[in-house]
């Protein structure tokens, strides 16, 4: 009888525990934003949601898109805050391009630039003997 009773309060004891912490999940506070802009077009490349009105950005990565009321929500007392104007917003470009003759010229060379130790140093008097800038 004992060992009965006591399954029965470790199982709601277990039940309760899980509850409580899918209930607390749902209500999860997200850290605040570094960066929001709000009022604007967002372009956001995503097929499944290709426009919005605001977007996030936590440690140099956008976070969240959406609306300006779900984006407020992770305005914090830091938070820069960008009206964009009702404007477009498009995401981050990396310009990585090569002009020809500069670029084929420095397939020919070894960038050490900045490096100081010794072991760099001999790296460079090696390669200054066996090429003909040396």
């Amino acid at each position: 009888m004992k060992i009965r009773s006591l399954r029965v309060i470790l199982q709601t004891l277990l039940l309760v525990l899980c509850v409580a912490s899918f209930t607390r999940g749902q209500g999860r506070i997200v850290e605040a934003a570094d960066i929001i802009v709000v009022h604007g077009r967002v372009y956001t490349e995503d097929p499944k949601q290709p426009w919005a009105q605001a977007v996030a950005i936590y440690h140099g990565k956008i976070v969240a898109v959406g609306t300006d009321p779900e984006i407020e929500r992770r305005r914090g007392m830091g938070t820069k805050v960008i009206n964009a104007g009702g404007k477009l917003v498009l995401p981050g470009f990396v310009d990585c391009h090569i002009h020809f003759i500069d670029g084929s010229f420095s397939l020919g060379r070894v960038n050490l630039e900045g490096q100081k130790t010794r072991r760099h140093s001999k790296t460079i008097a090696r390669i200054r003997l066996r090429t003909s800038w040396g």
